[in-house]
Protein backbone atom coordinates (compact mmCIF):
# COMPACT_ATOMS: atom_id res chain seq x y z
CA UNK A 1 0.00 0.00 0.00
CA UNK A 2 1.46 3.36 -1.00
CA UNK A 3 1.81 6.14 1.61
CA UNK A 4 -0.77 8.19 -0.31
CA UNK A 5 -3.44 5.49 -0.08
CA UNK A 6 -2.65 4.84 3.58
CA UNK A 7 -2.99 8.55 4.36
CA UNK A 8 -6.37 8.69 2.58
CA UNK A 9 -7.68 5.72 4.54
CA UNK A 10 -6.33 7.24 7.77
CA UNK A 11 -8.15 10.53 7.05
CA UNK A 12 -11.37 8.66 6.30
CA UNK A 13 -10.99 6.80 9.58
CA UNK A 14 -10.39 10.01 11.53
CA UNK A 15 -13.40 11.67 9.89
CA UNK A 16 -15.58 8.68 10.74
CA UNK A 17 -14.58 8.96 14.40
CA UNK A 18 -15.60 12.60 14.76
CA UNK A 19 -18.53 12.92 17.15
CA UNK A 20 -20.83 15.93 17.13
CA UNK A 21 -21.60 17.35 20.59
CA UNK A 22 -25.33 16.91 19.86
CA UNK A 23 -24.91 13.29 18.82
CA UNK A 24 -27.11 11.06 20.99
CA UNK A 25 -24.19 8.62 21.18
CA UNK A 26 -22.22 11.33 23.01
CA UNK A 27 -24.89 12.86 25.21
CA UNK A 28 -28.36 11.43 25.19
CA UNK A 29 -29.53 14.34 27.35
CA UNK A 30 -28.78 16.86 24.59
CA UNK A 31 -31.46 15.45 22.29
CA UNK A 32 -34.09 13.89 24.56
CA UNK A 33 -36.82 14.85 22.11
CA UNK A 34 -35.19 12.55 19.56
CA UNK A 35 -35.24 9.46 21.78
CA UNK A 36 -37.81 7.54 23.77
CA UNK A 37 -37.34 6.57 27.40
CA UNK A 38 -38.05 2.86 27.07
CA UNK A 39 -36.95 1.09 30.24
CA UNK A 40 -35.49 -2.38 29.87
CA UNK A 41 -38.58 -4.49 29.09
CA UNK A 42 -38.17 -5.69 25.47
CA UNK A 43 -41.90 -6.49 25.23
CA UNK A 44 -43.08 -3.06 26.30
CA UNK A 45 -45.56 -1.43 23.93
CA UNK A 46 -45.90 2.25 23.12
CA UNK A 47 -48.60 4.45 21.66
CA UNK A 48 -47.98 5.07 17.95
CA UNK A 49 -48.51 8.81 18.45
CA UNK A 50 -45.62 8.88 20.96
CA UNK A 51 -43.04 7.19 18.71
CA UNK A 52 -44.33 8.17 15.27
CA UNK A 53 -41.64 10.81 14.64
CA UNK A 54 -38.83 8.42 15.56
CA UNK A 55 -40.25 5.70 13.34
CA UNK A 56 -40.81 8.08 10.42
CA UNK A 57 -37.18 9.22 10.64
CA UNK A 58 -36.01 5.59 10.73
CA UNK A 59 -38.08 4.77 7.62
CA UNK A 60 -36.67 7.78 5.78
CA UNK A 61 -33.11 6.73 6.57
CA UNK A 62 -33.88 3.18 5.47
CA UNK A 63 -35.32 4.43 2.17
CA UNK A 64 -32.27 6.58 1.51
CA UNK A 65 -29.55 4.18 2.62
CA UNK A 66 -31.16 0.77 2.94
CA UNK A 67 -30.15 0.62 6.61
CA UNK A 68 -32.35 0.67 9.71
CA UNK A 69 -30.86 3.11 12.28
CA UNK A 70 -33.08 2.15 15.25
CA UNK A 71 -31.41 0.99 18.46
CA UNK A 72 -32.34 0.28 22.05
CA UNK A 73 -29.76 1.36 24.64
CA UNK A 74 -28.94 -0.12 28.02
CA UNK A 75 -27.13 1.74 30.77
CA UNK A 76 -25.66 5.24 31.03
CA UNK A 77 -22.39 6.69 32.20
CA UNK A 78 -22.61 10.20 33.66
CA UNK A 79 -19.30 12.01 33.31
CA UNK A 80 -17.55 15.22 32.27
CA UNK A 81 -16.62 15.96 28.66
CA UNK A 82 -15.23 19.26 27.38
CA UNK A 83 -16.20 20.97 30.65
CA UNK A 84 -19.77 19.75 30.33
CA UNK A 85 -21.74 17.11 32.22
CA UNK A 86 -23.02 14.50 29.78
CA UNK A 87 -24.88 11.18 29.90
CA UNK A 88 -23.54 8.64 27.43
CA UNK A 89 -25.30 5.35 26.52
CA UNK A 90 -23.17 2.28 27.23
CA UNK A 91 -24.71 -0.55 25.19
CA UNK A 92 -26.63 -0.51 21.91
CA UNK A 93 -28.82 -3.19 20.37
CA UNK A 94 -30.33 -2.82 16.87
CA UNK A 95 -34.11 -3.11 16.86
CA UNK A 96 -37.09 -3.13 14.48
CA UNK A 97 -40.40 -1.36 14.99
CA UNK A 98 -43.57 -3.44 14.68
CA UNK A 99 -46.67 -1.29 14.24
CA UNK A 100 -50.15 -2.54 15.12
CA UNK A 101 -52.30 -0.22 13.02
CA UNK A 102 -55.53 -1.57 14.50
CA UNK A 103 -54.54 -0.81 18.08
CA UNK A 104 -52.27 2.11 17.14
CA UNK A 105 -49.42 0.69 19.20
CA UNK A 106 -45.77 -0.10 18.55
CA UNK A 107 -43.46 -2.78 19.93
CA UNK A 108 -39.76 -3.22 19.17
CA UNK A 109 -38.00 -6.46 18.27
CA UNK A 110 -34.52 -6.11 19.75
CA UNK A 111 -31.46 -7.89 18.40
CA UNK A 112 -29.64 -10.05 20.93
CA UNK A 113 -26.31 -8.67 19.70
CA UNK A 114 -25.09 -5.91 22.01
CA UNK A 115 -22.60 -3.28 20.82
CA UNK A 116 -20.52 -1.05 23.05
CA UNK A 117 -21.05 2.61 22.22
CA UNK A 118 -18.14 3.50 19.88
CA UNK A 119 -17.85 6.98 21.38
CA UNK A 120 -17.34 5.39 24.80
CA UNK A 121 -14.70 3.04 23.38
CA UNK A 122 -12.84 5.87 21.65
CA UNK A 123 -12.84 8.22 24.61
CA UNK A 124 -11.68 5.61 27.11
CA UNK A 125 -8.78 4.70 24.83
CA UNK A 126 -7.68 8.27 24.03
CA UNK A 127 -8.26 9.98 27.39
CA UNK A 128 -7.46 7.20 29.85
CA UNK A 129 -5.66 4.54 27.83
CA UNK A 130 -8.37 2.07 28.84
CA UNK A 131 -9.15 -0.76 26.44
CA UNK A 132 -12.57 -2.30 26.92
CA UNK A 133 -12.68 -6.11 26.77
CA UNK A 134 -13.90 -7.44 23.45
CA UNK A 135 -16.03 -9.99 25.27
CA UNK A 136 -17.69 -9.89 28.65
CA UNK A 137 -19.62 -12.45 30.63
CA UNK A 138 -22.66 -10.24 31.17
CA UNK A 139 -23.89 -6.67 31.09
CA UNK A 140 -23.32 -6.60 34.84
CA UNK A 141 -19.66 -7.54 34.33
CA UNK A 142 -19.17 -4.68 31.86
CA UNK A 143 -20.86 -2.16 34.15
CA UNK A 144 -18.71 -3.34 37.05
CA UNK A 145 -15.56 -2.99 34.94
CA UNK A 146 -16.49 0.63 34.10
CA UNK A 147 -17.44 1.46 37.70
CA UNK A 148 -14.08 0.20 38.97
CA UNK A 149 -12.28 2.66 36.66
CA UNK A 150 -13.95 5.54 38.57
CA UNK A 151 -14.36 7.71 35.48
CA UNK A 152 -18.04 8.43 35.98
CA UNK A 153 -21.27 7.33 37.62
CA UNK A 154 -22.81 4.21 36.12
CA UNK A 155 -26.59 3.92 35.86
CA UNK A 156 -27.65 0.43 34.84
CA UNK A 157 -31.46 0.28 34.95
CA UNK A 158 -32.17 2.77 32.20
CA UNK A 159 -32.85 2.41 28.48
CA UNK A 160 -33.82 4.46 25.44
CA UNK A 161 -34.95 3.85 21.87
CA UNK A 162 -33.93 6.11 19.02
CA UNK A 163 -32.11 6.50 15.74
CA UNK A 164 -28.52 6.02 16.82
CA UNK A 165 -27.20 5.16 13.33
CA UNK A 166 -24.99 2.44 14.78
CA UNK A 167 -24.21 1.06 11.29
CA UNK A 168 -21.88 3.96 10.50
CA UNK A 169 -19.32 2.47 12.85
CA UNK A 170 -19.07 -0.70 10.79
CA UNK A 171 -17.24 1.60 8.38
CA UNK A 172 -14.73 2.38 11.12
CA UNK A 173 -14.01 -1.31 11.64
CA UNK A 174 -13.58 -1.90 7.91
CA UNK A 175 -11.22 1.09 7.55
CA UNK A 176 -9.13 -0.14 10.47
CA UNK A 177 -8.87 -3.53 8.77
CA UNK A 178 -7.89 -1.87 5.48
CA UNK A 179 -5.03 -0.03 7.19
CA UNK A 180 -3.59 -3.37 8.29
CA UNK A 181 -4.25 -5.19 5.03
CA UNK A 182 -2.34 -5.48 1.79
CA UNK A 183 -4.60 -3.96 -0.83
CA UNK A 184 -5.09 -5.45 -4.27
CA UNK A 185 -4.19 -3.15 -7.16
CA UNK A 186 -7.88 -2.75 -8.07
CA UNK A 187 -8.82 -1.67 -4.54
CA UNK A 188 -5.80 0.63 -4.32
CA UNK A 189 -6.89 2.33 -7.55
CA UNK A 190 -10.29 3.06 -5.97
CA UNK A 191 -8.38 5.15 -3.40
CA UNK A 192 -6.50 6.92 -6.19
CA UNK A 193 -3.31 4.90 -6.18
CA UNK A 194 -1.50 4.75 -9.51
CA UNK A 195 -0.75 1.16 -10.26
CA UNK A 196 1.37 0.12 -13.19
CA UNK A 197 -0.57 -2.12 -15.55
CA UNK A 198 1.29 -5.20 -16.65
CA UNK A 199 0.82 -6.25 -20.26
CA UNK A 200 1.29 -9.87 -21.17
CA UNK A 201 2.78 -10.61 -24.60
CA UNK A 202 0.91 -13.37 -26.40
CA UNK A 203 2.58 -15.10 -29.30
CA UNK A 204 0.18 -15.79 -32.19
CA UNK A 205 1.07 -17.84 -35.25
CA UNK A 206 -0.83 -18.41 -38.47
CA UNK A 207 -1.33 -22.07 -37.48
CA UNK A 208 -3.62 -20.90 -34.64
CA UNK A 209 -6.07 -19.24 -37.03
CA UNK A 210 -9.18 -20.79 -38.51
CA UNK A 211 -8.52 -21.29 -42.26
CA UNK A 212 -12.19 -20.80 -43.04
CA UNK A 213 -12.28 -17.32 -41.46
CA UNK A 214 -10.73 -14.77 -43.86
CA UNK A 215 -11.26 -11.95 -41.35
CA UNK A 216 -8.80 -13.56 -38.95
CA UNK A 217 -6.17 -13.62 -41.68
CA UNK A 218 -6.77 -9.94 -42.39
CA UNK A 219 -6.35 -8.96 -38.72
CA UNK A 220 -3.28 -11.14 -38.44
CA UNK A 221 -1.65 -9.44 -41.41
CA UNK A 222 -2.35 -5.98 -39.91
CA UNK A 223 -0.70 -6.83 -36.60
CA UNK A 224 2.27 -8.39 -38.34
CA UNK A 225 3.08 -5.09 -40.07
Amino acid sequence: MSPTVKEKIQRLLEDSLQFNANDVLVNIGAELKKVLSAGLDPNQGFSLSVVKKIIDQAKQTERESGINPLCRTTGLIHWEYKQQHISTPILLAPCLAKVNKLEQTVTFDTDETLLINPFLVKRLKLDWDILLPEQWESEEALFTFLAEKQIGAIEQEVGFIGNFHHHRFEIVKELEELLQATLTSDLAQIFGDECQTQHEHLELTRQQLFPSDPDQNTVFEIFQE
